[in-house]
């Protein structure tokens, strides 16, 4: 009698579980796991602060973690071209492998569609995770004498703003700020109106600074902060204004009792000195907007806090790309304050180093190009080592569900539910793509931003979400052709050997039997 061969695991499912033990074993390694926080200045771990994840972060990690995974890489943007690249590749050689008997033309353009197919997904997940803010680290202080700080943010005020002030503020809070700076660029106007969003919402909102960003003729990018509505600040005279610097500085310091931070981007170490010298009272030494930072820079602003005194901030310079915050400034207020955002200007102006620590979630230096050609490599490890138990468990649920889903499909005749799965990721995609979109065109129709640069991405992000829709709807329409064929196959030999159907009452009968 001709035995009966019992289907094993599909290999995928194997090859995802085998995934999973290792991503395990990754997590728990002894090693110190380097979301921190950590003291910018020095990497040292703080005491008495700790970063958390909010629960709906962790039930949404494994959808989360593409985002997380680049999102703490010291140059993001180059980490996310080199993942490309990197998923591309692999997507052809995969192909390749799985089409060992095409030839000609056809393999080359088979090896093409499905690198390009694999990168594009990937990117419309990124671009999902960055146009609907997922939840991210919120930094939680033990000691309440300290206050958590942004003070470099932006909103629609921005002419390349893309978040309300009102949305500003309570992602803001979310991520366990108590003082944010709204510092638009050239004009102030948006800064102000956050001011009055914050009252309105006082309990629920932290405190807010206005203020504004201005590029220097010389190349540096200053925050004025602490501003005062209807007194106008100086206005550069061409583009080779020498003079700008130190007007601007004195204007801040004199007309609206403010103080000035100094950008870390494009700085340069002869910059600093200089700028020292004309009065800027802090400078940044993190800016997750802009994260790589010079490692000359780095030492001349270490050099500039430890013998003059001046105090290094770390910023999120967020202009509404995302919810993923991972730099904070704690600010030891005076015993004698008033006002937490009067004792920030106060200590800014009075250069009191000490009173600011600028915390960071993971290194912020500039790095070589073997970590940024192996980026989804090196920056997959370091993500790996971050994950809490919590987390980990909830990748073990996940993957159970779908092995589960997946074996439901399996029984019900799906030749490939990997495939199959896949329309409805899509859609999803679109739908959250699209509904940003959208909303981004509205303000801008609403006459609610300073410039067309919403709508641009707006549009941009419509155009995404209407390509994810369609390639939704072309991969639905081959599985269900191919379910249609797999079942009349299936037919067609049941009909050819009747025999067959007869095995499962076989089976239930000699199980009743026995």
């Amino acid at each position: 009698m001709a035995s009966i061969t019992v289907p094993t695991r599909p290999a995928r499912q194997r090859w995802m579980w085998i995934g999973l033990g290792v991503l395990t074993i990754v997590s728990f390694l002894p090693a110190s796991p380097p979301q921190g926080p950590f003291d910018a200045r020095d990497g040292a771990r703080i005491p008495g602060v700790h970063l958390e994840m909010p629960l709906t972060a962790v039930l949404l990690e494994p959808l989360a973690a593409p985002v997380y995974v680049l999102a703490g890489a010291p140059d993001f943007r180059r980490a996310g071209v080199a993942t490309l690249v990197w998923v591309a590749l692999g997507a052809a050689g995969w192909w390749l492998v799985r089409h060992r008997g095409t030839k000609g033309r056809r393999r080359i353009l088979g090896a093409a569609g499905a690198g390009v197919a694999a990168a594009g997904l990937l990117a419309a997940w990124l671009g999902f995770g960055v146009a609907v803010r997922l939840p991210g680290w919120r930094l939680v202080c033990d000691d309440p004498a300290w206050v958590v700080a942004d003070l470099h943010t932006h909103t629609y005020g921005s002419h390349d703003g893309l978040v309300s002030a009102d949305a500003n503020l309570g992602a803001l809070a979310a991520s366990g700020y108590d003082l944010v700076a709204v510092t638009e660029h050239k004009r102030p106007a948006g800064a102000f109106a956050a001011v009055r969003a914050a009252r309105s919402h006082a309990p629920a909102k932290p405190a807010v600074i206005p203020g504004v960003e201005v590029r220097s003729p010389l190349g540096p990018y200053l925050l004025g902060i602490g501003l005062r509505p209807g007194i106008e600040l100086p206005r550069r005279n061409g583009r080779g204004d020498p003079s700008f610097e130190a007007r601007f500085v004195r204007a801040v310091h004199r007309d609206h009792e403010g103080a000035v931070i100094a950008l870390s981007y494009r700085l340069s170490p002869s910059d600093i000195d200089r700028l020292i010298d004309l009065g800027v009272d802090a400078f940044e030494i993190s800016n997750s907007g802009h994260p790589a930072l010079e490692p000359a820079v780095r030492r001349a602003l270490l050099a500039a806090s430890r013998e003059q005194g001046i105090p290094l901030i770390a910023s999120s310079d967020w202009h509404g790309w995302g919810g993923i915050f991972r730099t904070w400034t704690l600010v030891r207020r005076p015993p004698f304050g008033t006002s937490q955002a009067g004792d920030v200007l106060w200590l800014l102006r009075h250069r009191r180093r000490k009173a600011f620590v600028p915390v960071i979630a993971g290194t912020f230096v500039q790095p070589g190009w073997f970590r940024i050609v192996t980026a989804p490599f090196f920056e997959t490890v370091r993500y790996l080592s971050e994950l809490s138990p919590l987390r980990v468990l909830v990748w073990w649920v996940w993957t159970g569900a779908l092995s589960f889903l997946w074996a439901g499909l399996r029984r019900r005749g799906v030749p490939r539910p990997g495939r199959f799965l896949l329309a409805p990721s899509l859609w999803i995609l679109s739908a959250g793509l699209g509904y940003r979109g959208f909303q981004w065109v509205a303000v801008w129709a609403s006459g609610a931003t300073v410039s067309s640069f919403p709508a641009e991405i707006g549009f941009e992000t419509v155009g995404l979400a209407l390509a994810c829709a369609a390639a939704g709807a072309v991969s639905a329409h081959r599985e269900l052709r191919a379910l249609r064929g797999t079942r009349a196959a299936r037919g067609a030999t049941q009909a050819a050997c009747p025999a067959t159907d007869l095995l499962p009452r076989v089976a239930e009968d000699a199980g009743a039997s026995g």
